[in-house]
């Protein structure tokens, strides 16, 4: 058994790996996930001597007749990189107007803040919730994800390619977009707030989502 280096430069990661001259290459990957309680996502590439080797296929194109390492010539203290692709995830909030989980496609070296803000470029855009960073959380597995940890720390949750993660979030917290009645301006307005078009003074807004039925929202 002999030791090799294998480098995630995304993930700013260096790891020793105990191997054998007879082990393959997905038997490898498959040691380098365990040291580092990763999970593998579909199209995994690692990369020896200029060679790129299929980490999802037991029987790997780079290995025909199923070579070993010291076929392919990796000895004691040989570097690998390791490259893992994007796969996508969906965040799901029970209090959202978006009746279905968004979607996104995020990468192992992401931080958990540059997922949440790709969450909330998605719910502006849709104009949904006006939110920022601080006034949500994101829980995987119960455990309460923290903004400056990368995604591949909760490979040891098994977040993985379709995973669902849950968004939490503080109802004072929440301003929702409605459209004044008087002058068309749209206003986020907080369940703790007085319910008032900031442009016009009016008092009655509605949700600006459907142009059949306006539901107006009165200040009481």
């Amino acid at each position: 058994q002999f030791p090799v280096t294998v480098k995630d430069l995304e993930c700013k990661l260096d790891t020793e790996v105990k191997v054998y001259p007879f082990d393959n290459v997905p038997t490898l990957v498959n040691k380098y996930l365990e040291e580092t309680r990763r999970v593998r996502h579909y199209g995994s590439k690692l990369v020896f001597d200029g060679q790129e080797y299929d980490c999802d296929s037991a029987n790997d194109s780079g290995m025909e007749g199923g070579r070993t390492l010291h076929d392919i010539g990796i000895r004691e203290n040989s570097s690998l990189a390791y490259h893992s692709p994007d796969f996508p995830v969906k965040l799901r909030d029970a209090k959202s107007q978006q009746q279905e989980p968004v979607a996104l496609r995020v990468m192992d070296h992401m931080e958990v803040k540059t997922v949440k803000n790709l969450y909330l470029t998605h719910l502006h855009n849709e104009g949904q919730y006006n939110l920022s960073i601080e006034d949500f959380r994101l829980i995987f597995a119960g455990q309460e994800m923290q903004d400056e940890h990368k995604l591949y720390q909760y490979g040891q949750y098994q977040l993985r390619s379709h995973s669902i993660i849950d968004v939490q979030q503080e109802d004072l917290k929440i301003a929702i977009k409605y459209e004044c009645s008087k002058c068309g301006k749209i206003v986020a307005i907080r369940a703790s707030e007085m319910v008032r078009c900031n442009e016009c003074g009016c008092r009655v807004v509605y949700k600006p989502r459907s142009q059949k039925y306006k539901p107006r929202l009165h200040c009481r």
